[in-house]
């Protein structure tokens, strides 16, 4: 396990270093070159942080884990909703 983050977000492209704009092209599971920066820190702790850079896809696989319930799955259709009852 390997968690990075960014205060910037990072550059997404694909092979072709075209930027990928649609957010459904990026999901846990595909294949990606991604730029890790390491360093120390010294605070209340001491410990190794890691930053995230660029990130490039290289190809897509099968996703890994369940997909995101639907919003009508979640809620369902019912256009009478009332919320004050």
């Amino acid at each position: 396990m390997l968690s990075a983050s960014s205060m910037d977000q990072p550059k997404v492209v694909d092979l072709n270093l075209n930027p990928i704009l649609d957010s459904t092209e990026i999901y846990s599971g595909m294949w990606a070159r991604v730029g890790l920066d390491f360093y120390g820190y010294n605070n209340r702790k001491m410990g190794i942080g890691c930053g995230l850079g660029n990130v490039q896809k290289v190809a897509d696989d099968e996703p890994l884990g369940a997909e995101r319930a639907s919003v009508e799955s979640d809620f369902g259709g019912d256009d009478e909703y009332d919320p004050l009852g």
